[in-house]
């Protein structure tokens, strides 16, 4: 059966999963696409969180015609959209976690010298995204909340970061203790 897009969506939005995954399959390519120049783990999973939403809160009637191409064309612009506000927002994050990095090994200076190199020594095993989740609960004390709000991660995310974080850390320690 060869439903068409906005037959797709209403279904959809009647909490049909066979049309949501017919669509999510229709537009994988290009959200596979933007995920793989995000060039984090979770950011597939994002952009389709943000496509599902985004398909909830359509509104055809909106639609002069129900032509199928202007739909495609809102729905590709919504997501190369959303691709670029991530891009920005991590963008941006880079350089605020460089410093805080820097920070927080400066200000560990004072403890012992050798737990300052193995500390600086398991960050650099660590992705920016890790880097930046561990130093946030461990070494800054954030709140979950506060580091959803900062990071525009989810809190499942973040406790996803987390748990590759420290079982990289825990790798790592090992190594260094053998």
């Amino acid at each position: 059966m060869n439903e068409s897009l906005c037959e797709l969506i209403e279904r959809a939005k009647d909490d049909d999963k066979d049309a949501l995954y017919t669509i999510i399959e229709r537009f994988y390519p290009s959200i596979r696409k933007f995920s793989s120049k995000l060039n984090y783990d979770e950011a597939e999973t994002d952009l389709v969180i943000f496509f599902i939403l985004l398909l909830q809160k359509i509104n055809l009637s909106n639609f002069k015609t129900r032509n199928e191409g202007i739909i495609v064309n809102y729905l590709y612009s919504s997501l190369r959209n959303k691709y670029i506000d991530i891009y920005r927002k991590l963008k941006k994050n880079r350089y605020t976690t460089t410093e805080l990095i820097t920070d927080v090994l400066t200000d560990k200076a004072n403890s012992a010298f050798d737990e300052s190199i193995l500390m600086k020594m398991v960050l650099e095993n660590l992705s920016e995204k890790e880097r930046v989740v561990i130093i946030e609960i461990y070494y800054m004390n954030n709140k979950y909340k506060d580091i959803e709000s900062k990071l525009n991660l989810s809190r499942q995310s973040i406790n996803n970061i987390r748990n590759k974080a420290l079982k990289k850390i825990r790798n790592s320690l090992e190594m260094n203790w053998e």
